[in-house]
């Protein structure tokens, strides 16, 4: 059970990352584009949880 956890814990902090970047690239592509900015506050926090920051 516990290589399990570290397992799930490990694809979270992943998949944090991976979305950390898509937020990232979206910011640059709706400024380029000349698009409003979103706020993404709920989601970074999640970010940060997940990463241990």
């Amino acid at each position: 059970m516990k290589f399990i956890s570290c397992g799930v814990a490990a694809d979270n902090k992943n998949l944090a990352i991976q979305l950390s970047g898509l937020i990232a690239e979206n910011r640059r592509l709706r400024k380029i584009l000349g698009k409003e900015e979103r706020d993404y506050t709920s989601i970074e926090k999640l970010i940060r949880y997940y990463l241990g920051l």
